[in-house]
């Protein structure tokens, strides 16, 4: 009878062992997917923030230019001016290229999830967007303690 046992037991963690490793592996597969996805997303959504400060930096600064007369002309044509200045050129054709991939660094972090983190990124996004800084930065808090929490990151 314990010879009985003793084989039953082991046909049992023969099944149970691989089971285990599997979902083990998987969650392993799925915690280093969400890192990814949410550093990308976070990056993405900073990168719009950090295009925005130099781009109103830039723009200030040729207003000025222009109210003391050093952008050239008599300074009436002040939009022609900032148009065509070659930084802020540079710096809205980087804030188109972050537009052309938000869609599909965002949708990494929808589909790996969970929504908390989903919804953070999203709010993040959509106040970047909108220039709200203050909810911009509500937002950002929350997107990251989301993710620590599932990442399981210490603080």
């Amino acid at each position: 009878m314990g010879a009985l046992i003793s084989a039953l037991i082991g046909d049992l963690t023969a099944l149970w062992v691989p089971h285990f490793e599997s979902k083990r592996e998987h969650q392993r597969w799925l915690r280093e997917k969400r890192l990814d996805a949410y550093t990308r997303a976070f990056a993405l959504t900073k990168g719009f923030d950090l295009n925005k400060g130099k781009t109103d930096k830039v723009v200030r600064r040729l207003i000025e230019d222009a109210v003391r007369g050093e952008a050239g002309g008599d300074g009436t044509d002040l939009l022609a001016t900032v148009l065509t200045d070659p930084e802020f050129h540079d710096l809205d054709a980087e804030a188109s290229r972050l537009h052309a991939t938000a869609a599909a660094e965002l949708a990494a972090v929808v589909l790996l999830g969970p929504d908390e983190v989903s919804q953070a990124v999203l709010a993040m996004q959509t106040a970047y967007e909108k220039g709200d800084d203050e909810a911009a930065g509500r937002a950002e808090v929350a997107f990251r303690e989301a993710a620590r929490e599932v990442l399981r990151v210490k603080r």
